[in-house]
């Protein structure tokens, strides 16, 4: 490991309770527990347009 690359955090959660991570790392795209196997260099949200446009009337 060590590789950057990007990965999503899935809904599921490991029997601990970390959230899992769905990444491909070039042996396919996975499910696993891996949030905490890389650096994180970045934390990004993606709001789909409906919710975007009501986060924006509500706050303007």
């Amino acid at each position: 490991m060590g590789v950057p690359h990007i990965g999503l955090v899935s809904d599921r959660r490991s029997a601990t309770g970390t959230p899992l991570v769905i990444h491909n790392i070039g042996a396919g795209t996975v499910e696993d527990n891996s949030l905490f196997a890389y650096a994180i260099t970045g934390h990004y949200r993606y709001f789909p347009e409906p919710l975007n446009a009501a986060c924006k009337s509500a706050n303007p």
